[in-house]
């Protein structure tokens, strides 16, 4: 393997787990915006149906 090669895996492979990242934290984002929605929206229509 050629010194260029190697610089270019480990960019490929440093941009790849960014893009995980921040994938990742957009997922979370969203998941909490939903159940702070969903909680916000849920409990006072009807809370005699949980309990």
């Amino acid at each position: 393997m050629t010194q260029a090669t190697m610089e270019a895996l480990i960019i490929g492979a440093f941009v790849l787990s960014l893009s995980a990242v921040i994938l990742l934290c957009l997922v979370i984002d969203g998941i909490v915006k939903l159940v702070r929605f969903r909680k916000a929206t849920g409990r006072p229509q009807r809370p005699s149906r949980q309990e």
